[in-house]
């Protein structure tokens, strides 16, 4: 348990620090002779599904512990917003907005951070690791275990999905990826992992793409460096295409 408080005790990562941590911890298992399986869960509009009542009994929560004045401003700040949908030229009537952070915002993300601040509590088994709306859970073991992981990992799943629900927010099982991670010569030993989340199989991907980044399950990142040069030599063939219209000295 005390591993897992200093796991929750660690915040304020940009995405790079993020990603930097989680292959650290991953080549750190890998020289224990471990592997490790990660669940990349995904949340559908999760921007957009908190509700405001959940917000602000949060920012009052004990350990954000925003004063009674704070709160009144948040509340202000997130009453009386409408939408519509147009279609053509056609306008809807405006609605009410009684859940969601305003997009492009900067105080959206904040505002997202406290209402998913328990969430890396939920699990009783796994690691939590999260950035706004990215959560990966992920467990360490050696290949033997697997069994033993497969239960605990879904068990917390179902955690998940229970918190999911209290908080008005749902998961995406068809977006969410399962990886495991470790040398070539562990994930062989790995014969049956698969989970469940709301009735779908999740099963080991070869690649999953984690805040920009391709891993594949032997941290090779060659995966990454091929599709990150595709793109690279896309981009300079459309340049190459207009370059007649730039001056020498920019060329």
């Amino acid at each position: 348990m005390h591993g897992k408080n200093k796991e929750l005790a660690k915040m304020w990562h940009s995405t790079e620090t993020s990603l930097i941590y989680m292959t650290d911890k991953i080549l750190g298992a890998i020289d224990q002779r471990e592997t490790t399986a990660m669940v990349l869960l995904d949340m559908s509009k999760a921007f957009d599904s908190i509700s405001h009542k959940t917000m602000l009994y949060k920012l009052q929560d004990i350990h954000v512990g925003a004063s009674t004045s704070a709160i009144d401003w948040f509340r202000s700040y997130l009453s009386n917003r409408t939408q519509v949908v147009c279609v053509n030229t056609k306008t809807s009537d405006p609605l009410p907005l009684t859940s969601g952070v305003p997009q492009g915002s900067i105080l959206g993300p904040m505002l997202f951070g406290v209402c998913v601040n328990d969430l890396p509590s939920t699990p009783k088994h796994c690691l939590v690791e999260s950035y706004v709306d990215d959560t990966k859970l992920y467990m360490s073991f050696q290949p033997h275990d697997s069994g033993n992981i497969v239960a605990a990992l879904n068990e917390d799943l179902v955690s998940i999905r229970n918190w999911c629900f209290e908080n008005g927010l749902l998961l995406n099982p068809d977006k969410t990826k399962l990886n495991i991670y470790g040398s070539r010569q562990m994930t062989t030993k790995i014969q049956e992992f698969c989970l469940t989340l709301l009735g779908k199989d999740l099963e080991p991907s070869e690649t999953v793409k984690d805040l920009g980044v391709n891993f594949d399950k032997n941290l090779t990142f060659n995966e990454h460096i091929i599709k990150t040069v595709s793109s690279c030599m896309s981009v300079l063939r459309q340049i190459g295409h207009v370059k007649h219209t730039f001056r020498k000295d920019i060329i």
